[in-house]
Order: C-alpha cells, then sequence, then structure tokens
C-alpha cells in the first residue's frame, strides 16, 4: 500500500481515504499531500487530520514521513477492531494533549496478538515504532496472504510489446474512438498522464470497463454453480486488474492504486 521504498509518503492517512471497490480490492487515494523524500530527510509541514497526527507534529519543528505514516496505519488499525478512534476531544487542544500523552484503552473483545501490534505501532516516539516490515511480520497477520504489487501503469499502450492489451483496454480504447479520442490523442496524454483529461477519461473507462467484465464473470460463475448439468465449467476470463494512476508527485508510474 505504501510506497516508501520509492520515497513516497502520504502524510494523509486516514479512514475516509481508503476505498473497498471490490472483493478483497482496497485502494489507497488522495495523494494531495504526498510528497518525496530521500532516506533520513525531515519535513516540516504539517499536513493531514488531527486525530490521526503523530506526537512529533505537535511538538517538533521537524519529523520523519515514513513514521507518521506508520502512526496514523495505527490509528487505523485501532479504528478498524475498535470503531472508534483511540484519542478522541472536542477542541484540537485537547485532542494534542490526549495525542501527546499517549493514555487510550482498548476493548477485551481486541485479541492480545492485535493489542501488541497496535501498541508496537502507537509508541510516541518516532524510533520506537514498529516499520512495515515490523507489522506485516507480527503475530496478528502472520496468516494473512499479501498481495503482490501491482506492475507499473502506463497509460494506452502494452508495455512496449511484452504483452497484449487486455479486453478491458481494448474496450477502453473503443470507447475513447466513439468519443472522438484518437491514438493520437492517447500517445499525446502519455506525456501528461494524470495531469490531462485524456489520461483521466481513460482511467475511469478502463476502471468501468474492469468491473463490468468482473461482474459478468461472477454472475457465469454463480449460473454454473446453481445449474446441476454444468460440471467443471471453465471460468471466462477477465480483467480485475485495477488501474493504476501516475503519482502527481514523482511523474512516475506507481504501484499505489486510487479511485479517479
Amino acid at each position: 500500500m505504501l510506497q516508501h521504498e520509492k520515497q513516497v509518503v502520504h502524510r494523509d492517512l486516514k479512514a475516509e481515504n481508503i476505498y473497498f471497490t471490490g472483493s478483497q480490492q482496497v485502494k489507497l487515494g488522495d495523494f494531495g499531500f504526498s510528497t518525496t523524500c530521500v532516506t533520513g530527510q525531515t519535513l516540516s509541514t504539517f499536513c493531514g487530520s488531527p486525530p490521526y497526527a503523530a506526537p512529533e507534529l505537535f511538538c517538533d519543528d521537524s519529523y520523519y514521513g515514513p513514521n507518521v505514516d506508520v502512526w496514523a496505519l495505527g490509528i487505523l488499525l485501532y479504528f478498524m477492531v475498535v470503531g472508534m478512534l483511540p484519542f478522541r476531544a472536542d477542541t484540537i487542544g485537547k485532542l494534542k494533549r490526549c495525542i501527546l500523552d499517549g493514555v487510550y484503552t482498548t476493548p477485551e473483545h481486541v485479541s492480545d496478538e492485535c493489542r501488541l501490534l497496535i501498541r508496537g505501532i502507537l509508541r510516541p516516539a518516532p524510533s520506537d515504532r514498529y516499520s512495515i516490515r515490523e507489522i506485516r511480520d507480527s503475530d496478528w497477520l502472520s496468516e494473512v496472504e499479501f498481495p503482490q504489487p501491482l506492475e507499473p501503469f502506463m497509460l494506452g499502450v502494452d508495455d512496449e510489446g511484452s504483452r497484449p492489451l487486455t479486453d478491458a483496454e481494448l474496450d477502453t480504447r473503443r470507447q475513447m474512438e466513439e468519443l472522438g479520442m484518437s491514438e493520437q490523442h492517447i500517445e499525446a496524454a502519455r506525456l501528461q498522464q494524470s495531469r490531462s483529461s485524456v489520461a483521466g477519461t481513460y482511467h475511469i473507462l478502463l476502471h468501468s470497463a474492469q468491473k463490468r467484465l468482473a461482474a459478468v464473470a461472477e454472475n457465469a460463475i454463480a449460473a454454473a454453480a446453481e445449474d446441476p448439468n454444468v460440471e467443471d465449467a471453465p471460468a471466462p476470463a477477465t480483467d480485475d486488474t485495477p488501474p493504476c494512476v501516475i503519482n502527481p508527485i514523482t511523474k512516475k508510474s506507481s504501484k499505489v492504486c486510487v479511485i479517479l
């Protein structure tokens, strides 16, 4: 989900920026506060939502971006398993005090493994917090099968001949032509990517085509399961790879997926 290894920090992780777009398909969006930073570089701009803000944002002149993202992940995890935020107050001043004090309670229904993970993430000292690797290797996530990163996505190209265009991509290009956008428009949009209205239209149509084909496949499988005369019916080929976008900060293709 995060692109820290590519020196990109999000800085606005919160529940409102996590999107469910399908079965077992979660996307991270809103990169308006994201930025790039090399290892060891500190940042000074306060970004994000106060309830998800790490302690150092309130008391230090600078901070390390990845550590701030990790803290926000801890807040998200607590919210997911408890149903409310760990630090709550009716004013920003009181909220700041709650976060700096670091006092929160975890309900009894939360498992010991999850409780330990939350504590490992929500540590006041940035250097003491779990890393992304430690989070993935925690006991609570020990049996989780993590998906492989998506391949970089480029607008309207076939990876320089390494693979043919998918059914969804072919359908998208057909729709683009019907809207009056030719191959020349798509080629020109490649240079601008997310800054181009043509690219934006392409991503929206592609996402719609992928959802439509996935729905057709699911309906076919369901129909086959209900028909006792159908045995071992092959599932129709689908293209369920979610579209990725070009990171507006790095101007490079990103493995982080967002909704457009």
